[in-house]
């Protein structure tokens, strides 16, 4: 939701009590995005390209930069007075209020985020002054595909696939002061200050329903609790009314607040106002309507939260006020503005990255030719320790072969920089490779230690062939893994003797060269360089045709073989395909997101045998993203409380099979009498679940804790078919929960536990 952020600032802004937490807060300042004459007016995160968008009152331009490098990727003229903004990450559409070349009538610009190209302009607002919206102007139904604009001649529907506009009928003639939506029901909210109504539209067939006696400037919507926020901007002895829409109750509550925005901590269940004239954040509590004010030290417009730490951010002109979302507590943390002592005219805007957690703050648009960008971390604890954590696998005494998981999970008070794998004990140890920090890999730590770092991603893992190990991978060897925090500290987070016993194994082995473990891979042909080979006296055909190549546990083809290389020729002589062992594969990366994914290879000789050949990590980066759009990575609004209230499908079981076989019968797997389906695999193990026959749609999710995460790396959920190939650092417990509306629109959901054991035990 965008805000209009002019006001009128009246005199001196006077320090008043803050309220600080801890000396040494996670928040920090990471850098500043400035260009020479910059006016940022507004500010907007595309996530799915890792992009952040300003818009430029000066040049007309929206500038697009890389949330993690701060580096600029591209730009896109489309006129000044860019005061709104909202991006659909399912199209990757930029919808920009504007002042237009060459009439300079206030339109909206269509920009497309993947590419920083210009689409059109959308200009059927009203005749006179075209889109001049009202503050916080656009909502969204991501699930409807709705985008709704209200200005100041009334309220159009936009549909996000086409950019067709379609103006809702009953809201001309002016009075209209703002908009919400609640994108679980679909209604959208727009309340008349003149006329003193909330009208309520059903954004399905846009019918209109009428709550007289209601009235305000601003609006917010809690979609938990299904309420409306209306704060009327008055101030002392001036109420604020929230409306609940099931029973249809308002409730009056007195806070001598003037706040004309509102921001909803869906993780608190906190209704979050800004900060105007009188300097005080008004807090309410979702379920009792109860509330308090917190001080600030200023006056602030924008506000925003981070939903994964529960912290919420509030843009002062020399100032970013951070607060924890169920306390008092607050951070300030101080921007040079040597104009903030003066009255005028103010910018505020803020932008949240909610998967890597940088925050993106305009504290004063004219006066200030920059954007502050600050990271966002989830501890607020001083360094004090060393890191701690778990060496899970390979079982310690495990006898093993070709290639092996090697995993565990690693925090730290500060956050963990890396662990490293190494073989021998004490000081003799001989390093053998880096493992990969695996986001999403263990949520039973994340659940057990949601104060820390990077919590999400304390699993770490990593692939080593045990074939390069010395005597060509026979004998006992000793694994040694070593964490180290940012700040040097080093903890040996345990050790595992293993047998290798390549000597007798019967299965094909090798290893992915390119992309890298953990490196990038662009383009439409990027080359997928691996090798393999399998023992005497077996054979490998060299058409490689009974070599597969999976991303994300999805078959896609089979690599170009047969190709020599000489240091595999003289590693592993007197092998059937000793001379021809390498292949490669051409991969389109563009058919994919940006982001992390899972590789790996698999490979049949010609007596049957069977195995996966180097499963690794790596990103995809192109410019403007890929473009597929995956089902699980949509921005869906669903709360693990909304989702226990669907029905357990108990008729229909989840049907699946394991392994690389993609012809072979699916078995259903037995649920519990909580309607539980429970499937135990092996690490490293693909599996393939087919969910619901005729589905209209499907939505997963992953469990940490009673937090809904999406789906895990390396997993596919299309077309009612979900596949995963966990990659190293997947082990334990993982609780999946499927959502199902069939043609009829009936809504049901399948609980899904997978328990991914160790792939060696002692007995193998």
């Amino acid at each position: 939701m965008r805000r209009d952020k002019r006001r009128f600032s009246f005199g001196v802004f006077f320090t008043l009590f803050f309220m600080i937490l801890n000396p040494i807060w996670g928040q920090t300042v990471v850098g500043k995005i400035s260009r020479v004459g910059l006016e940022p007016f507004s500010v907007e995160v595309y996530e799915k390209g890792n992009k952040v968008v300003i818009g430029d009152n000066k040049t007309g331009n929206l500038y697009f930069y890389d949330c993690t490098t701060l580096s600029e990727r591209g730009s896109v003229h489309i006129g000044t007075e860019i005061l709104q903004m909202v991006i659909d990450e399912v199209s990757g559409k930029i919808y920009a209020t504007c002042e237009a070349p060459p009439s300079l009538i206030t339109k909206i610009a269509v920009v497309d985020a993947k590419t920083e190209t210009f689409i059109r302009y959308l200009d059927e607002g009203s005749w006179w002054g075209g889109y001049w919206l009202q503050p916080d102007g656009f909502v969204m139904d991501s699930e409807l595909r709705k985008l709704y604009a209200l200005h100041i001649e009334g309220l159009t529907q936009i549909d996000m696939d086409t950019d067709e506009e379609t103006n809702v009928p009953g809201f001309g003639g002016g009075g209209i002061e703002a908009i919400g939506i609640n994108p679980v029901t679909h209604e959208i909210f727009v309340v008349r200050r003149f006329e003193v109504y909330l009208a309520i539209i059903n954004g399905k067939t846009l019918e209109k329903t009428i709550i007289n006696g209601l009235h305000g400037a601003a609006l917010g919507v809690n979609w938990r609790e299904n309420k409306i926020y209306l704060a009327t901007g008055g101030g002392v002895g001036v109420p604020f009314y929230i409306y609940d829409r099931n029973s249809g109750i308002t409730t009056t509550i007195y806070a001598d607040n003037d706040a004309l925005h509102w921001a909803y901590n869906s993780t608190s269940n906190q209704m979050h106002t800004s900060a105007e004239v009188n300097r005080i954040s008004t807090i309410i509590d979702g379920s009792t309507d109860s509330f308090f004010n917190v001080e600030l030290d200023g006056s602030t417009t924008g506000v925003a939260v981070r939903y994964e730490t529960n912290h919420v951010y509030y843009a002062g002109r020399d100032f970013i006020a951070v607060m924890e979302g169920t306390s008092k507590n607050v951070q300030r943390i101080p921007v040079d503005n040597p104009s903030a002592s003066h009255g005028g005219i103010i910018v505020q805007d803020i932008a949240v990255n909610q998967s890597n957690g940088r925050i993106f703050v305009i504290n004063d648009g004219y006066s200030l030719n920059f954007v502050t960008v600050i990271q966002d971390n989830k501890s607020i604890m001083e360094e004090k320790n060393p890191p701690f954590g778990s060496f899970d696998t390979p079982i310690h005494g495990s006898t093993v072969a070709s290639s092996i998981a090697v995993s565990g999970w690693a925090l730290d008070d500060s956050g963990v920089i890396h662990v490293k794998i190494y073989r021998g004990q004490g000081s003799q140890l001989i390093y053998i490779g880096d493992a990969t920090m695996v986001e999403g890999a263990r949520p039973d730590v994340a659940a057990a230690y949601p104060q820390y770092p990077n919590n999400t991603r304390a699993g770490w893992g990593y692939m080593m062939l045990t074939n390069f190990l010395p005597n060509g991978g026979n004998g006992t060897f000793t694994l040694c893994a070593i964490a180290t925090d940012t700040v040097g500290k080093t903890t040996t987070l345990g050790t595992k003797t293993i047998i290798c016993d390549n000597a007798n194994t019967v299965k094909p082995f090798g290893a992915i060269d390119t992309p890298t473990q953990g490196g990038t891979a662009s383009g439409s042909s990027f080359i997928n360089w691996g090798w393999v080979l399998t023992p005497q006296p077996n054979c490998i055909p060299t058409d490689g045709s009974t070599i597969n190549v999976y991303v994300d546990g999805v078959s896609l083809s089979h690599p170009t073989y047969n190709l020599y290389r000489s240091d595999i020729a003289s590693l592993f002589p007197n092998y059937c395909n000793s001379n021809g062992a390498v292949g490669y594969f051409s991969l389109d990366t563009t058919a994919f997101e940006n982001g992390v994914h899972t590789l790996q290879w698999t490979a049949t000789d010609n007596a049957g045998n069977t195995d996966g050949i180097g499963s690794r990590y790596f990103m995809i980066q192109n410019v403007g993203g890929g473009s597929v759009q995956t089902e699980q990575s949509q921005n869906f609004k669903f709360n693990s409380q909304q989702i226990s209230n669907v029905p357990i499908d108990y008729h229909s079981p989840l049907r699946f099979r394991r392994g690389y076989d993609k012809t072979g019968n699916m078995k259903a797997i037995p649920q519990t009498d909580k309607g539980i389906s429970l499937l135990k695999i092996r690490e490293l193990e693909r599996i393939e679940l087919h969910l619901t026959e005729n589905e209209y749609f499907v939505k997963g999710f992953l469990f940490s804790g009673d937090r809904l995460l999406p789906l895990p790396i390396g997993s596919t959920l299309k077309n009612a078919s979900f596949s995963w190939m966990p990659g190293p650092g997947f082990v334990g417990e993982y609780r999946f929960v499927f959502i199902i509306r069939d043609l009829s629109g009936n809504i049901t959901r399948k609980n899904l536990t997978v328990n991914i054991m160790p792939k060696f035990s002692k007995q193998e």
